[in-house]
């Protein structure tokens, strides 16, 4: 293994036909981390997975596997890795043991038959070891499931929606058994899309249409988010949320017996990571404190007029809220979103800049939303327009404040 990842890939693009399924991921798993991969059905976690494990080829982009290039030594990172699917790939009319017996034949072990006992015996599986597999019940299978990835006694666990219908007992024993495996020094990355689960990983990475949004900590990646919740407690509850979901500003209401959550983006604090990005890129192309006060005044404005098309009033964003934070963020060194825009300004890729920080910089996953927020309001946003164009589509920074600067003066307030 190279480096200090057991999983390393930067760019990876991937299209089926005219659909681009996976854009540009990249991340990086350490051994012994449990690295959860989230995302809704289609989101394109699964053709991610295939193409770190070398199952299919990516389109563009390059990494490593176990040390080895997900290119060139697809055959190498197959004999050390451990591949879970989603679908259930096993045979119901063969034993257990039978079932790990063809796996080991299939790696060409030495010694299957005391490595499918030790397997049986480390994953609880020899009191079942004689009895037909399609008897079993989900966990039981998942269980066999996993069994058979670590025959080969691999490195890494690429593990697809390993719990998807599995009742929750038996979901928290799999979850157990992945904490023992971690401790051993394995690396996990397993796809979900229980919330529950994501918060036993040691990172996340959420992601949507195709693109990572999000990359941290359980903790980081909920603080990036910006989102405050309100408890409301009395009568009429159902109707009370019911009337929320309509207003601007609420993304979510959800019942809990006698409470109801109500939950919204706190929208400057959002928005202001977006601008800070912009600023950033001003301080890496030295374009002086001119420049960049001009910027961070039509990011103001930006963030007060998609604010007010969206039902709240202007002057919210003139207090420590609006201006006041979105100064601080745009001017401060140690602004982790202003520094990512700096480097970016200075020619760096987005990835190499990822790749060495532990914490996450909310703007790089915002600008993509905060924009198509913006469109849908009909709001102009000129600024988060090339945040969004530099951080997903490669257009230089340079050609983009410029762009921004060249456009033609027109009145701030629609």
């Amino acid at each position: 293994m190279s480096g200090e990842h057991a999983i390393d890939v930067r760019d990876l693009n991937k299209h089926f036909g005219d659909k681009h399924v996976v854009r540009n991921v990249s991340l990086q798993v350490k051994p012994g981390e449990i690295f959860g991969f989230l995302g809704p059905n289609g989101s394109g976690k699964t053709t991610t997975i295939r193409m770190m494990c070398g199952l299919l080829t990516p389109d563009s982009g390059s990494g490593t596997c176990l040390g080895f290039d997900i290119l060139r030594e697809s055959a190498q990172i197959k004999l050390q890795a451990g591949y879970m699917t989603q679908k259930f790939s096993y045979w119901d009319d063969l034993t257990l043991r039978e079932n790990l017996d063809f796996v080991a034949r299939m790696y060409g072990m030495l010694n299957r038959r005391k490595a499918v006992a030790e397997t049986l015996e480390e994953l609880g599986l020899t009191a079942r070891a004689n009895q037909l597999t399609g008897a079993l019940s989900g966990g039981w299978k998942q269980r066999l499931a996993l069994a058979a990835c670590m025959l080969h006694r691999p490195k890494l666990l690429l593990l697809d929606e390993p719990t998807a219908g599995v009742d929750p007992s038996a979901r928290r024993d799999f979850w157990e058994e992945l904490h023992r495996l971690s401790a051993r020094g394995i690396a996990v990355l397993v796809s979900t899309h229980y919330m529950d689960e994501a918060e036993r990983c040691h990172k996340l990475a959420y992601i949507a249409y195709g693109e990572l949004l999000a990359q941290g900590t359980a903790h980081e990646v909920t603080a990036a988010q910006r989102l405050s919740t309100w408890a409301v407690h009395g009568a009429g509850l159902g109707g009370l949320s019911a009337a929320l979901q309509k207003r601007p500003g609420v993304d979510q209401t959800v019942l809990f017996g006698s409470v109801l959550h109500v939950s919204g983006v706190e929208l400057g604090g959002a928005l202001k990571n977006v601008i800070a990005l912009a600023a950033g890129v001003c301080d890496g192309l030295g374009f002086g404190h001119n420049a960049k006060a001009a910027l961070i005044t039509r990011g103001l404005a930006e963030m007060t007029r998609l604010g007010a098309a969206l039902g709240a009033h202007p002057q919210t964003f003139y207090g420590l809220s609006g201006v006041g934070d979105l100064m601080v963020t745009c001017m401060s060194p140690q602004s982790r979103n202003r520094t990512v825009g700096e480097r970016l300004g200075r020619g760096e890729s987005l990835a190499q800049i990822l790749s060495g920080m532990e914490q996450v910089a909310e703007g790089v996953c915002t600008c993509g939303p905060a924009l198509a927020l913006a469109r849908g309001a009909g709001a102009a946003a000129p600024v988060m327009e090339q945040v969004d164009a530099i951080v997903h589509r490669g257009k230089k920074p340079k050609d983009a404040v410029l762009e921004l600067m060249r456009r033609d003066p027109r009145a701030e307030r629609d």
